[in-house]
């Protein structure tokens, strides 16, 4: 079974486990590495044939080492190689679809063209030296129907004594003579005007087809006509960086024959933009005023309202500059203020409750009248922003501190456990809210957070209708325990009722979904997975996909060092690390992601220098962890703080058992003996 989340394809299998997870950015090529002496072309293909069809293949060889590139057919084909040869000796990787890789310098394919702008010059006669120098000195810097003048006394000849001239450059195309004599004062005894080489419309056009010789364009945008500044200037956006850099390259202050020798001046703009909601824009506009500012090579303009003066839904707020590490530190900054200070624990770990994605959640959150809060639900963080960040991120704090205290539990027996299951635990999710409730099936227990009235919680299961919940003789079903009613047979063998099983499958642990059979056999559970078609048999088609959905993010959530998520808030789509520099385009915001550092790429910085940015804030949170003896989770780095308890810890990522000692990980699965066997063999004992 496939279906598409996050831009991914993912494959499912028994149980909704995951066979395999497509990325938007994967392609159908395979790199080869660390590849033996003895592997030929021929052997290679032996080797990867019974994953699938090859496309093609190519070795290559050097002194140090030999790489291949395997093309396969599809995507799925390809991904079975990568994975069916893990573990031979040689490295296998999917191809990232790459926007570039290597350093990170930006590769911008914009460029501003300038080019002097069509005006006449002309040429006032003057009787006298004194006149003509007076007036040449008046002339000089004025405006002529809006257009600023340059004026010059010319130094007569020797031979010149009856007239005597001033030179008078950037004159508007419309100019006449009647109009030039009567600007130059009365004393001016004529004037004479010299056609322009070309005009304004003629040079835009030659321009454009010029640049065209270079590469296809995008665009091409010309500044409107201003009086005061003697250039035209146009923005031309190439399809293809190359051929940005080869125009800039070859026709920067080169003289050209239709602009009648005079140059054009070419240079490539940098450049960054942001769709920045208006609310979240108010709050963070006196810093990016101030971040303007501190980066003189740098423009940040935003665009906060539209023609008729109405503010919009949406500020387009850009970042410009010549110089790509100017740009690249900016960027930086502003992007720290677009991701606000992030709602952690007293432990340095990230604060979140499943509350917050609730109504009432929500209305919580908007009632902080004085930030601006964001809360996304994917990555399952809290942003805050504004002036009184910290005041905010205390109460928040608190809340979360609250709504993580150990819930109550009400045990249940066969009848209550069938009540509820059989229409009671709507009611109660009604009564209370779906996520102040739930039922743990494992344990038979009702859990209830602190914050809703235990009391009320009881009285409210009395009154729930009572049934008959005794066993009536034969098997009983494994959730409820009573007789089973309309029976559905697993492949393993093992019945239930229709109406327990699709509860079961409907309240799956959202962190660690495992949709198997919960029948006790010799003391330990069946464990089979239940059959994909006794799930679409069940579930509706909107059940289905968010159990699937479910089952997905669950799947990715376990894999941090397999699979990331967009920098971008909120942006639904999944990508998979890649090596240093390596640029990826998201598919939904178009941003650019960088694929090693896991933020929107840093233009113009180096990723280490993108890290020497960061460093404060890191080396900050690293002395916090040795002072806490804070360590990473080895299988998703989630930091972990132990405060108490044996030496058998559990990540609340992941869900991968780890000896606090040595960090040793064990799956739940584990066959050894596990990693309460570890410690009393290799440590001595479990605390």
């Amino acid at each position: 079974m496939q279906r598409s989340f996050f831009h991914c394809k993912a494959v499912f299998g028994p149980g909704a486990t995951i066979q395999s997870i497509t990325t938007s950015f994967e392609s159908r090529t395979v790199v080869i590495s660390t590849i033996p002496d003895d592997q030929t072309q021929g052997t290679l293909i032996a080797l990867l044939e019974p994953f699938g069809r090859l496309s093609s293949i190519a070795l290559t060889r050097d002194a140090e080492a030999a790489t291949a590139r395997a093309t396969f057919f599809t995507v799925a084909e390809a991904s079975a190689a990568v994975r069916g040869l893990a573990g031979s000796g040689m490295q296998l990787k999917m191809d990232l679809k790459a926007v570039e890789s290597g350093e990170a310098t930006l590769r911008s394919t914009k460029v501003k063209v300038a080019w002097f702008a069509p005006r006449r010059i002309g040429w006032a006669h003057y009787g006298k030296i004194a006149d003509a120098k007076g007036n040449a000195e008046r002339l000089n810097g004025s405006t002529f129907n809006g257009y600023k003048l340059e004026a010059k006394f010319q130094i007569p000849s020797i031979h010149q004594t009856r007239s005597f001239s001033v030179e008078i450059k950037g004159l508007p195309m419309n100019t006449t003579d009647f109009h030039l004599r009567k600007f130059c004062g009365i004393q001016c005894k004529s004037v004479m005007l010299k056609e322009a080489a070309y005009d304004r419309q003629s040079s835009i056009l030659d321009v454009e087809e010029q640049l065209k010789q270079f590469g296809t364009l995008d665009s091409f945008d010309v500044l409107p006509e201003d009086k005061q500044k003697s250039k035209i200037t146009a923005f031309a956006q190439f399809v293809s960086p190359d051929d940005a850099a080869k125009a800039v390259e070859q026709l920067q202050k080169k003289p050209q024959s239709f602009l009648n020798r005079s140059p054009m001046w070419l240079e490539l703009i940098h450049a960054v933009k942001y769709n920045i909601p208006y609310p979240l824009f108010v709050v963070i506009k006196p810093s990016l005023e101030e971040e303007k500012e501190h980066h003189p090579n740098c423009k940040l303009k935003f665009y906060d309202r539209n023609a008729a003066g109405e503010t919009l839904d949406i500020v387009c707020t850009r970042l410009f500059s010549g110089d790509p590490k100017s740009l690249g530190q900016l960027k930086d900054k502003v992007e720290c203020l677009l991701d606000g200070k992030k709602l952690m624990d007293g432990n340095g770990k990230i604060a979140w409750d499943d509350f917050f994605t609730t109504e009432e959640g929500k209305q919580y959150l908007a009632e902080f009248s004085d930030a601006h809060i964001s809360c996304d639900s994917r990555k399952r963080e809290i942003h805050v922003y504004g002036t009184v960040v910290e005041s905010v991120i205390d109460t928040l704090r608190r809340k979360c501190q609250s709504l993580k205290s150990a819930p109550n539990i009400i045990s249940l027996d066969r009848a209550m456990m069938s009540r509820l299951i059989k229409g009671g635990f709507e009611t109660m999710q009604e009564r209370f809210g779906r996520g102040n409730v739930t039922l743990d099936l494992a344990k038979r227990a009702l859990m209830v957070k602190k914050s809703v009235d235990i009391d009320q919680v009881q009285m409210t299961l009395a009154t729930l209708d009572h049934g008959d919940g005794e066993q009536a003789g034969g098997d009983a079903c494994p959730v409820c325990w009573c007789e089973i009613t309309n029976p559905i047979t697993l492949e393993c063998g093992h019945s239930y009722c229709k109406e327990c099983l699709q509860h079961m499958l409907l309240t799956t642990d959202s962190a660690s979904p495992s949709l198997r059979c919960v029948k006790e056999v010799d003391g330990h559970s069946c464990n089979e997975y239940v059959d994909v078609g006794i799930i679409r048999k069940l579930l509706s088609p909107e059940q289905e996909t968010h159990l699937l959905e479910v089952a997905f993010l669950a799947y990715i959530h376990a894999r941090p060092e397999e699979f990331r998520y967009c920098p971008t808030p909120d942006c639904q789509v999944v990508y998979r690390p890649a090596n240093e520099g390596t640029v990826l385009v998201c598919p939904s915001c178009w941003g650019k992601i960088c694929a090693f550092c896991h933020v929107q790429f840093h233009e113009g910085l180096a990723c280490k220098e993108h890290r020497e940015n960061m460093e404060g804030g890191y080396e900050a949170f690293q002395r916090w962890k040795t002072e806490h003896g804070a360590k990473e989770c080895p299988s998703c780095k989630a930091v972990i703080e132990k405060n108490g308890g044996c030496n058998h810890m559990t990540c609340a990522r992941c869900h991968i058992h780890i000896c606090w000692v040595c960090m040793k990980t064990f799956k739940e699965d584990d066959q050894s003996g596990g990693v309460y066997s570890h410690l009393r063999k290799e440590h001595g004992s479990i605390s």
